[in-house]
């Protein structure tokens, strides 16, 4: 699956669902890439031990191929990698993963440098990909501001409440591992008695398969995921 420029992409599941196969697919992908990989689940080697994530960043801000991936500690090295994509910010035209979102921003408050990439990014083409276990602790912000949200199994009532207003939350539980269906922002509808979303790109899809004919309509690919995430 692409994400466009500009875009923001939730994707959401429980442990073992696929979510994390899809956002590792996704970051191999695109050519100017950082992730912040809270549970080393994204293989490839961090920035060297010594150099900030701003030194290595800086170089890179606004051309060149990259990819890179920062392991969060919680201390300076943290706040320093944040620094690079907050209003004071300075990369441009990339795209930003964060794994376990939730780490970074809740139902009332979060970062501010992750709200203003949510907010104001597409100003500075960063795109975003954000995974998360319960996508009820995330908050509102980030599930009415995604452009597309990506859900794997889903069982909580809590969850599927939290993302109601955006897919077909009855049939969250009943997904196997690696499939997802994923939804555009628009209101969902009823067609032939089953709910769709109008002019979405609705996919029941397993995470890592590549897009065939019938990416559109309700069919599943056969590529399992693999991951814990």
């Amino acid at each position: 699956m692409d994400v466009q420029q500009n875009e923001i992409l939730l994707v959401v599941g429980m442990k073992g669902s696929g979510k994390t196969t899809l956002a590792r697919a996704i970051f191999a992908a695109h050519p100017r890439a950082a992730v912040l990989d809270s549970r080393r689940q994204f293989g490839g080697a961090p920035i060297a031990s010594g150099q900030t994530a701003a030194d290595w960043l800086w170089p890179r801000r606004d051309k060149g191929d990259f990819s890179v991936i920062v392991r969060p500690t919680g201390g300076p090295d943290e706040a320093d990698f944040w620094s690079c994509w907050g209003e004071e910010g300075f990369m441009r035209d990339c795209l930003l993963v964060v794994d376990e979102i939730d780490r970074y921003i809740g139902p009332s408050s979060g970062r501010p440098e992750l709200e203003h990439v949510i907010h104001y990014g597409r100003h500075d083409r960063v795109s975003l990909v954000a995974t998360a276990r319960r996508p009820a602790n995330v908050g509102p912000l980030i599930r009415s501001q995604a452009d597309c949200i990506a859900s794997f199994a889903m069982r909580e009532t809590v969850d599927l409440e939290a993302l109601a207003s955006r897919l077909p939350a009855a049939e969250l539980p009943t997904l196997g591992v690696g499939d997802y269906i994923i939804s555009e922002p628009c209101g969902l509808i009823e067609l032939g008695g089953k709910p769709c979303l109008s002019g979405a790109r609705r996919k029941r899809r397993r995470a890592g398969s590549a897009p065939t004919s019938s990416e559109s309509g309700d069919t599943a690919g056969e590529l399992p995921g693999d991951d814990d995430g």
